[in-house]
């Protein structure tokens, strides 16, 4: 029989065994006098000991209806580029997108796209936009491979040989909304084939009442048949191993993985290496670089998580070859200690190079390359 996410969720099949770390999270619990008593509702059940209780629950998709001001922007943004971008967008050309044949072309355009129409097709009601998806997720699950794998057979190894699943992460919460709102059955076994895709436990280990069970190593399913009784304990533990990955087309740099998760332990800091205002990291350069600082401790948010801008790392070592820092320089002449510049401040080509005193203008700031 098919399971909803609600009967996955609240039926008793397994225990899950921990293999971590305690999380820093355990450490920072709401106090008992700022709960509320947790209550059934939504599509989730409260959180059943050792876990924290839930003190919200999601309401269902679908069980929120704007009014007034707030259902007049929803008509505007319907109405608009985002509600009709299928008709502009060469990218959300329905025949010529490997999200619906995979034989084509697509990375994260249609995903984003449906990400957001999805929902508001669903927080609307309206009736051409809910066709409009259903017609596409129709299209998506259609496109699931035996392995899992799903869209475009390019993302296999458009990712430096290998996949390239960050397209797949927004697509994934369109699925999830919708599987909620229509409780279509096909769509949980078709994500839980793509999850098994990325097969980063070679040894999991399955017992029934302390006798382990045979499971091949990922990815793979492990059918376990007998005569269930009540009281029968099933536990699952996924030993985590630490493994480093080399990118040799990415200058050399490496990625440090401990089973899914991608992070680092020990490091020394790249002066040179900097970030702009909104965090995003300067492009690599060939590794080892030069570093003279000392080997530290350093803790990183896993690979996916929000605002991560670094996933890979470039090998370091105090008699390695200089990094040329991303920032702008003054240049200045030892003898006079005059700064180099752009005569006049011009920006046409074939300007004069002079040295001027060190003003602080733009025109005596100098990018090396």
């Amino acid at each position: 029989m098919p399971l909803n996410r609600r009967q996955l969720i609240t039926t008793p099949a397994a225990t899950a065994v921990a293999t971590g770390a305690t999380s820093r999270w355990a450490t920072a619990a709401t106090p008992d006098r700022h709960r509320v008593p947790a209550a059934r509702g939504g599509h989730y059940s409260p959180n059943p000991a050792p876990l924290h209780p839930t003190d919200f629950l999601k309401l269902p998709q679908g069980k929120v209806t704007a009014h007034g001001w707030l259902a007049g922007q929803l008509k505007l943004q319907l109405e608009g580029l985002c509600g009709r971008y299928e008709e502009f967008s060469h990218f959300l050309d329905f025949t010529a997108t490997g999200w619906v044949r995979p034989d084509k072309g697509g990375w994260e355009e249609v995903p984003y796209s449906l990400r957001g129409y999805a929902d508001l097709a669903i927080v609307t009601g309206d009736a051409t936009a809910l066709a409009t998806t259903r017609r596409w997720m129709d299209a998506i699950l259609a496109t699931g491979q035996s392995d899992g794998f799903f869209g475009p057979k390019a993302l296999r190894t458009s990712l430096n040989g290998g996949p390239d699943f960050w397209p797949f992460l927004p697509l994934i919460q369109a699925l999830r909304s919708w599987q909620e709102y229509t409780e279509d059955n096909r769509i949980i076994p078709f994500l839980s084939r793509f999850f098994r895709f990325r097969a980063w436990c070679a040894d999991p280990d399955i017992r029934v009442n302390g006798q382990r069970v045979a499971a091949p190593a990922g990815p793979a399913f492990t059918r376990i048949e007998r005569t269930w009784s009540s009281g029968d304990r099933v536990t699952l533990r996924l030993p985590q191993r630490t493994t480093v990955r080399s990118w040799a087309e990415n200058h050399g740099s490496v990625s440090v993985d401990h089973g899914p998760l991608t992070m680092t332990a020990r490091a020394r800091r790249i002066p040179e290496w900097t970030a702009d205002d909104e965090h995003v990291v300067a492009p690599l350069q060939p590794s080892p670089a030069r570093s003279t600082e000392p080997v530290e401790e350093v803790t990183l948010v896993p690979m996916g998580a929000a605002r991560l801008r670094i996933t890979s790392f470039p090998t370091a070592a105090p008699d390695a070859e200089p990094w040329l820092a991303d920032r702008w320089y003054r240049i200045a002449n030892r003898h006079s200690g005059k700064v180099l510049g752009v005569d006049g401040m011009s920006t046409a080509d074939s300007a004069h190079v002079v040295q001027y005193d060190g003003n602080g203008t733009a025109d005596h700031l100098w990018r090396l390359l």
